[in-house]
């Protein structure tokens, strides 16, 4: 049988997803530290898409389960329409304090993972007509994927919804890209 490109690519692809050693990403104990960059966006149709920064430290407890505590800061742009008569654009800037629960089944190389928690929103909101904020308490749940490249180095891509008091649009959607570091 020859070897052509689409089953060689169809030979990886399977491999990824065999059960089995997943190297220190994976181990009870490891830590983990992750940057990413992304876009927020929020559904509702209040605010148009603008960019969110995020990095955060994980703590495996077991080779499935880990413990993320994560910074953020995102930030909206909204409509001008959408804001009170005469006042402008609105601009919603967020710093975000969360921990998280976070649960990865054990393959090779794909990393596919699950997070759910909760979190201090420093919602601040400025428009013509002045400027307004205060710390607001939210959750998030998301899914993302880890594509472990190296030992200690995966490429990550995440979309987490968060869902805020106050009078924020709900959901925001973040995706983000990044790099996850582990020790």
């Amino acid at each position: 049988m020859r070897l052509t490109p689409g089953r060689v690519a169809w030979v990886v692809f399977l491999l990824a997803f065999i059960p089995g050693s997943a190297g220190a990403a994976l181990e009870p104990g490891d830590t983990a530290v992750t940057t990413s960059v992304g876009f927020v966006d929020s559904p509702s149709g209040d605010f148009e898409s603008d960019h969110g920064y995020e990095i955060s430290l994980e703590y495996n407890k077991t080779s499935n389960v880990a413990l993320r505590g994560a910074l953020g800061l995102y930030t909206l742009e909204g409509r001008a329409n959408s804001s009170p008569p005469g006042a402008g654009a609105i601009e919603v800037e967020g710093w975000v304090a969360s921990g998280s629960l976070q649960w990865s089944p054990r393959l090779a190389m794909l990393h596919p993972f699950l997070r759910a928690g909760a979190g201090l929103y420093n919602v601040h909101r400025t428009d013509d007509a002045g400027s307004s904020g205060g710390v607001e308490f939210g959750v998030h749940w998301g899914a993302g994927l880890d594509i472990q490249l190296l030992r200690h180095f995966a490429l990550r891509g995440e979309a987490t919804f968060h869902y805020v008091t106050g009078d924020t649009a709900n959901p925001i959607i973040v995706y983000s890209v990044g790099g996850r570091f582990i020790f």
